[in-house]
């Protein structure tokens, strides 16, 4: 099944990165947001549709294979939940993806050292500027031994801005992880209106097929 929104990009920084350097080495997406893939991932993550994580981790699997293929990593570290919000899903919808990557390619998952330490506003609805200031000071780190020296790989299931992501690779590395790449299922788009995603759209956003 090919995956779209992936395929080799450049290596030159967007703008936002050139101001606010983020922690983590390069930053993937597979898909957009949209669309089937926007109602799987509704479905599967608010009405207890199970049966649709496993086609949404067969889209992660294949976004690696086609960005990360050739690299080795210690540790996949999905995107922690907030007890509180855990409890009131029952599951936590990136571990399910990161259980199925973690099958396929032999890496270790680690569901545990990663914390989300305060509850959050939900990021969708925030104007962008919200969005950045939301998730700082969330995470926190519980087994810094497991990561110390590692190479990680940290997973989201969906991105607008890559704060969330720039926060918690942030904290990852102040536990001394050798390095930080993140993959991410969805890239939503912060602008309406365009019918097709261009590169310089995901750039404008910090998450895009390219390095940021």
């Amino acid at each position: 099944m090919p995956v779209p929104g992936v395929g080799p990009g450049n290596s030159s920084l967007c703008g936002r990165c050139l101001i606010d350097l983020p922690t983590y080495e390069k930053a993937r997406f597979g898909v957009l947001y949209d669309g089937g893939l926007r109602r799987a991932l509704i479905k599967f993550k608010y009405y207890e549709a199970t049966h649709l994580g496993k086609i949404l981790s067969e889209v992660m699997v294949q976004a690696f294979r086609s960005h990360f293929g050739a690299c080795e990593f210690h540790l996949i570290i999905p995107m922690p939940m907030h007890p509180r919000r855990l409890r009131q899903r029952g599951f936590n919808q990136v571990v399910v993806m990161g259980e199925r990557l973690s099958r396929e390619t032999g890496i270790p998952l680690d569901r545990t050292s990663l914390k989300k330490m305060k509850d959050t506003l939900p990021q969708v609805g925030l104007s962008r500027a919200k969005r950045v200031l939301n998730p700082r000071g969330s995470f926190g780190i519980s087994r810094p031994e497991k990561i110390r020296g590692r190479k990680v790989l940290l997973i989201d299931d969906v991105s607008t801005t890559g704060s969330t992501i720039a926060e918690a690779s942030r904290i990852i590395m102040k536990a001394h992880a050798s390095c930080v790449n993140v993959l991410v299922l969805a890239l939503r788009l912060a602008y309406t209106g365009h019918p097709q995603y261009t590169e310089s759209q995901g750039e404008n956003l910090g998450l895009s097929s390219a390095e940021a």
